[in-house]
């Protein structure tokens, strides 16, 4: 017997004033979260989303701040998709 498990991250959003489905590729989120992207009227948002209309606002992360086993996983999944967040993550730049 292996004891096998799957899980999944998922990211929410709520955006004021924005009803539609939003399309975060993953070079977006992952810059998203590296602080590249602040605003949701980025023009990489608008153009994952062509005919949303996206306000003028800040995008605020909210996160858990206890230890799981998704949080770690996702932590470890955004600096595999940009090395430079990597090198921050251990001390290197």
């Amino acid at each position: 017997m292996v004891p096998v498990t799957a899980g999944m991250t998922a990211i929410c959003y709520n955006v004021p004033g924005v009803n539609n489905e939003i399309k975060l590729p993953r070079d977006v989120y992952v810059d998203v979260f590296a602080g590249k992207i602040q605003q949701w009227d980025d023009p990489r948002i608008k153009a994952a989303n062509p005919g949303v209309a996206f306000p003028h606002r800040d995008i605020a992360i909210v996160a858990r701040r206890d230890g799981s086993d998704t949080t770690a996983a996702f932590t470890h999944h955004l600096p595999r998709n940009r090395p430079d967040l990597a090198r921050r993550r251990n001390g290197r730049r």
